[in-house]
């Protein structure tokens, strides 16, 4: 039957689409650290101009952990910063994102710098 062969090719046809849409998102990993703290910073591109990032900091240091941070991770694009809390001797961000925006690129380097106690550390993170 025609009518069927045409619904099979047209269903399809939709899948391919929809799984070629689908992938243009990428999630990149950067990782790094320094004598008292490992930064992950994890990003999800979506298409050419939107990012979502989430990061993690966390006290390896062997004093007390400090109650307060401040933080900043640069890259070519821009920064992310904050005056935050530490829960543990852990910082966990919700998703920062940009839309319409240049995107993070998979072999960028990320100057990351911790404030805290009067003290300061300056590290890179790298993908991983």
């Amino acid at each position: 039957d025609l009518r069927k062969s045409w619904s099979v090719i047209w269903l399809l046809f939709f899948v391919f689409l929809l799984l070629v849409a689908c992938s243009g998102q990428q999630t990149y990993l950067f990782k790094g650290g320094s004598e008292n703290w490992n930064v992950d910073y994890s990003i999800d591109i979506k298409g050419n101009n939107s990012e979502s990032g989430y990061i993690t900091i966390k006290y390896i240091g062997e004093n007390e952990p400090p109650k307060k941070i401040n933080y900043e991770i640069n890259s070519n694009l821009g920064s992310s910063s904050g005056n935050m809390e530490l829960n543990d001797g852990v910082l966990k961000t919700s998703a920062s994102s940009c839309s319409g925006c240049a995107v993070t690129r998979e072999n960028e380097e990320l100057d990351v710098t911790i404030e805290w106690d009067g003290k300061t550390e300056n590290f890179t993170l790298k993908s991983k």
